[in-house]
């Protein structure tokens, strides 16, 4: 019987705690916060934070230190650091200068001049490629298809070809197994959504990104084509 008294003790206990806290511990709700409102400080200042530093202190930037303490809205796109030092604010720069780098490491050495897999040289070339169609793949109708579609990866033999790749799907690229090769590199989830960034947004005639960005995220199986 003594386990059954401790337990009764405890649960007095607690709900004696859950009286205290009932009758002095709640704190004011600050309707600023949910509405957007400026921040208050502890002495009431507009500009400040609730822990006593000004509003561009939580965005890291002395944009937000407005007299009214709110945060503003970035109407533009703020600048982006690219892989050799420089900035830029158009966001298909860095998304083509990475899908150059993952068709480099996983493409050109059986699709890039002087190599010439499967009749194709120019896989470092947008230009060319946009004029490009597959030797073995078609459309629906018969056609054969296009390498690179501008703005929709789903129906580029390009991109269907190393996302059956990544699912390692015989008929993917880079191939399974290549005389003369030991190890290939394969490309990862991350390089295949890039190149799908690529052609989505940034490939000539894609239309590059809208203001904020847009949605590229699959609407397909790519391997189902």
């Amino acid at each position: 019987m003594r386990p059954r008294v401790v337990l009764l003790a405890l649960s007095g206990a607690a709900l004696l705690g859950v009286a205290v806290a009932g009758t002095g511990c709640f704190q004011q709700l600050d309707t600023d916060a949910a509405n957007g409102g400026p921040l208050a400080g502890p002495e009431g200042g507009a500009n400040e934070s609730h822990g006593g530093g000004t509003t561009w202190e939580l965005c890291q930037s002395p944009s937000c230190d407005s007299p009214d303490g709110d945060i503003p809205f970035l109407a533009q796109t703020p600048p982006i650091y690219l892989p050799d030092g420089g900035t830029t604010t158009d966001p298909c720069v860095q998304v083509e200068q990475a899908s150059m780098a993952v068709r480099q490491t996983y493409c050109a050495g059986c699709h890039q001049a002087p190599a010439d897999q499967g009749g194709l040289s120019f896989v470092l070339s947008d230009s060319q490629l946009a004029g490009a169609v597959a030797q073995t793949a078609t459309d629906d109708a018969g056609v054969p298809q296009k390498l690179v579609a501008a703005g929709d990866p789903i129906h580029s033999a390009l991109y269907q070809s190393v996302a059956q790749g990544l699912s390692g799907s015989p008929t993917g690229m880079p191939p399974l197994t290549l005389a003369g090769y030991s190890n290939i590199p394969r490309p990862s989830p991350s390089d295949v959504s890039m190149l799908y960034a690529w052609i989505t947004a940034c490939f000539p005639g894609a239309g590059g990104y809208a203001a904020g960005g847009v949605d590229y995220a699959p609407t397909d199986d790519a391997g189902s084509e």
